[in-house]
């Protein structure tokens, strides 16, 4: 008899975190689900703890040479036997009533595709770090998703049709593979929520800043390649559209201006064609323009170090896009 939900955590180098991973699902109160554990190629420990668990039969292993988070979570996928299925990052943890919560929504609500949780966010040793958790769209959601990724990958649980419908993880892009297909999912899927921080998100453990410029990169071809291929015929409405490319150009132009003026002005030209309204653009033409010596008497003048490069950044914030 196939279970219920079919998990997937995927793992690579991992050993320090993948147990406690683990144990958070073996803990869940909703008991009838498999764990399909993809271990893309570790060299650490991570085999000898994942091992530790094959005791219990709900917990299965699949090796594979290493050939990065998208097609580990396609294997995962492909191996997946249950009607809905569930990802945690081999770095997160779950609280105990996460799956049984989840399940209940879904079953509730036959017309979601795809639902999510809240999350706290934990540091590298899981000491809790503030973390403000906004209220999550829900419904239709392409303009939101469009514009931010919204969903803890390791809060996401999906009908196992989802991705049978639109496709896997796409094996071509380094990174933020979880936007991509939350993106094709909202076309045709309404998401849901389950109003809880069941997630553990880990941070500070790796460095993400130094892969920030790749990551608004793809996420920027990502966003070019939805509306002219995907979102045909057109979900995505035309002012969410041009907001959201504003604010990427914008977020670009802050980082170019650390090392080259011409580029972030290039950035900058694109972001006001998009939407010209756009203040933090204006405000980043000016912050572009001055001199960094000025910019730092007038930080001094208003008594707020580092104020005038913080009014310029924007809401523009993938923190699941690192895949």
């Amino acid at each position: 008899m196939s279970p219920t939900v079919s998990v997937i955590v995927s793992s690579y180098n991992y050993g320090r975190y993948v147990g406690a991973a683990l144990e958070s699902v073996r803990r869940q109160t909703f008991a009838d689900f498999e764990t399909i554990v993809i271990d893309d190629g570790s060299t650490d420990d991570s085999l000898r703890v994942i091992r530790r668990f094959l005791r219990d039969p709900r917990f299965r292993l699949v090796e594979q040479d290493h050939g990065g988070q998208a097609r580990a979570k396609n294997r995962g996928l492909a191996e997946a036997r249950a009607p809905y299925v569930a990802f945690l990052d081999a770095d997160d943890l779950w609280a105990r009533t996460k799956l049984e919560k989840q399940v209940a929504l879904l079953e509730s609500e036959p017309g979601l595709g795809v639902i999510c949780t809240r999350r706290k966010v934990v540091d590298a040793d899981g000491k809790p770090r503030p973390w403000a958790n906004r209220r999550l769209p829900r419904g239709r959601v392409v303009a939101a998703m469009f514009r931010q990724n919204f969903i803890c990958f390791s809060s996401a649980m999906l009908r196992a049709g989802v991705a049978d419908h639109v496709g896997g993880f796409d094996e071509s892009i380094p990174l933020a593979i979880d936007y991509d297909f939350w993106l094709r999912a909202a076309r045709h899927y309404r998401f849901g929520v389950v109003n809880e921080p069941l997630v553990a998100y880990r941070v500070g453990h790796v460095n993400l800043s130094r892969r920030q410029l790749d990551r608004l990169h793809v996420a920027r071809l990502i966003m070019e390649r939805f509306t002219h291929h995907y979102d045909d015929p057109n979900t995505l409405p035309v002012a969410a559209r041009k907001l959201a490319e504003a604010e990427t150009f914008v977020h670009l132009a802050t980082i170019a201006r650390g090392y080259s003026r011409r580029t972030a002005i290039g950035w900058l030209s694109r972001a006001i064609c998009a939407n010209a309204r756009h203040l933090p653009a204006w405000r980043e033409v000016a912050a572009t323009m001055v001199p960094s010596p000025i910019r730092r008497i007038l930080r001094r003048l208003r008594g707020a170090s580092g104020a005038w490069e913080r009014a310029c950044h924007t809401s523009f914030n993938r923190p699941e896009a690192v895949l």
